[in-house]
């Protein structure tokens, strides 16, 4: 795993792609969040990256939502990885809430494509 993995940046991505997922599916956060033994804010909170999705509440969903396992696996281990700490560390008091994700985002791309 590269140094400069976002952990914000890993929640956003997967939290877009559980919603996405539950679209299709056309199921609701209702319905989700009785699939995880939680509420409806719960599966907004996943689905937005504000909370840690842990790899079991990722599978969960992803079956849930007709996923093939491919994609579950791969999601899954994204949520595994997704707690591993910035590069940017030692500027979390100055960078902005509202950079953080894009700061994230282009670590990860430029980790991807290195």
């Amino acid at each position: 795993m590269p140094e400069r993995s976002d952990p914000s940046a890993l929640r956003w991505l997967i939290g877009h792609e559980l919603r996405q997922a539950r679209l299709r599916a056309g199921k609701t956060q209702a319905e989700a969040g009785q699939a995880l033994g939680c509420s409806q804010p719960r599966i907004n909170y996943l689905e937005t990256g504000r909370n840690q999705q842990q790899p079991e509440e990722v599978t969960t969903l992803l079956r849930l939502y007709g996923a093939d396992v491919a994609h579950v696996d791969r999601m899954a281990s994204l949520a595994g990885r997704a707690d591993h700490g910035t590069w940017w560390a030692p500027f979390t008091d100055v960078v902005p809430d509202w950079l953080k994700t894009s700061v994230g985002l282009e670590g990860l791309a430029k980790s991807e494509f290195s």
